[in-house]
C-alpha cells in the first residue's frame, strides 16, 4: 500500500531531511575540516609566541651584554679615577708631568697618611708650585681633570722668590682610595706622612 503525505507531512519531512543533512555535513565534513583549521592556527599561534619569546630573549641579551660592556667601561674608569692601592709613586710622577705640561715648577710634594672613609679613603697632598698666575690656574684646571680624581682645597699664593710676575703657589689637594671594606674607623696602612720632594720640573 503506498504511502502518501499531505502537504504538512511533505513540509515537515522536507525540513527533517534538510537538518539531517546539515547534522551530517556538520560531523563529517564540515567539524574535521574545522579541527584541522583549529588545530593548525593553534600550532601558527604556538609558534608565534615561541618566536617572540625567543626574540625577547635574544632582545634581553643583547641589553644584559651593552649593560655589563658599560658595567666594565664604568668600573675601568673608576679604577683609574679611584685605584685600590695608594700608589704614591704614581701620584708623584703624575702631578710632576702635569707640571712639565702647564710649565709649573713643582717644588715638592707631601702626601699624609690616608683618612678611611666609607668605602673609600682620602689621601691629602701638598704641593708647593711656582709658576706665572695663568700657568698656575691652568695647573689648578687640568689637576682636577687627571685620571686619577683629585679635588683642590685652599690655595695661598704670594710673590715667588724670584720676583714677579712668578708666584709662590701651596695648593692642598686631595686624592682618593677605593677601599669598600674601610671603615672611617679604620687604620689606613697605605699613608705616607713623610714629605717628598720630587725634581723640579717645568720652566719659570
Amino acid at each position: 500500500m503506498p504511502f502518501s503525505f499531505n502537504v504538512k507531512e511533505q513540509i515537515i519531512i522536507g525540513i527533517t531531511v534538510t537538518i539531517l543533512v546539515f547534522v551530517v555535513f556538520g560531523v563529517f565534513v564540515f567539524k574535521p575540516q574545522y579541527d584541522k583549521y583549529s588545530d593548525a592556527r593553534n600550532r601558527q599561534e604556538k609558534e608565534v609566541q615561541e618566536q617572540q619569546t625567543k626574540q625577547a630573549e635574544l632582545d634581553s641579551l643583547k641589553v644584559a651584554k651593552k649593560e655589563a660592556a658599560l658595567t666594565e667601561a664604568k668600573s675601568l674608569s673608576l679604577n683609574k679615577k679611584m685605584p685600590e692601592e695608594t700608589d704614591l709613586p704614581s701620584v708623584l710622577v703624575e702631578l710632576d708631568n702635569l707640571g712639565l705640561e702647564t710649565d709649573v715648577k713643582v717644588l715638592d710634594i707631601t702626601p699624609s697618611q690616608a683618612v678611611p672613609a666609607s668605602g673609600y679613603s682620602s689621601l691629602p697632598v701638598d704641593l708647593n708650585v711656582v709658576g706665572s698666575y695663568f700657568n698656575i690656574t691652568d695647573f689648578l684646571y687640568k689637576l682636577v681633570r687627571l685620571s686619577r680624581e683629585y679635588t683642590v682645597g685652599d690655595v695661598s699664593l704670594e710673590i715667588a722668590e724670584q720676583g714677579y710676575p712668578l708666584l709662590s703657589a701651596n695648593i692642598k689637594t686631595t686624592t682618593y682610595i677605593y677601599s669598600p671594606n674601610v671603615t672611617p674607623t679604620a687604620v689606613e696602612n697605605n699613608g705616607n706622612s713623610n714629605s717628598t720632594t720630587t725634581k723640579e720640573s717645568g720652566s719659570q
